[in-house]
């Protein structure tokens, strides 16, 4: 992931951004990545989510904490198994949560 120097906080708007990664710490041994499962997707908690990149940025005013994840690989992680409300929510262009 990479941040031009104008990058500034999705929710406050802040510039003082703090470039950085997630980490585990010290394991032994590999380690699964990390991925995103969706709490609404049925069995989630049984499957790979859609995989995030380790690279993030922290907000120095706010505390928020982001990174990116590829669309794609959202959309495929919805689509496996989904509940009765998520096929509703992927078959709507509705602009709500799910």
């Amino acid at each position: 992931m990479s941040y031009t120097v104008d990058a500034t906080c999705p929710r406050c708007g802040s510039r003082r951004i703090v470039l950085g990664e997630l980490t585990r710490g010290r394991t032994i041994g590999p380690a699964e990545p990390f991925s995103f499962r969706a709490f609404a997707a049925r069995l989630s908690s049984l499957r790979v989510g859609a995989r995030v990149k380790p690279t993030m940025a922290a907000c120095a005013h706010c505390g928020l904490l982001w990174s990116q994840l590829s669309v794609e690989s959202l959309m495929t992680h919805l689509e496996r198994f989904p509940s009765d409300e998520v096929r509703q929510w992927l078959r709507h262009a509705h602009d709500t949560p799910l």
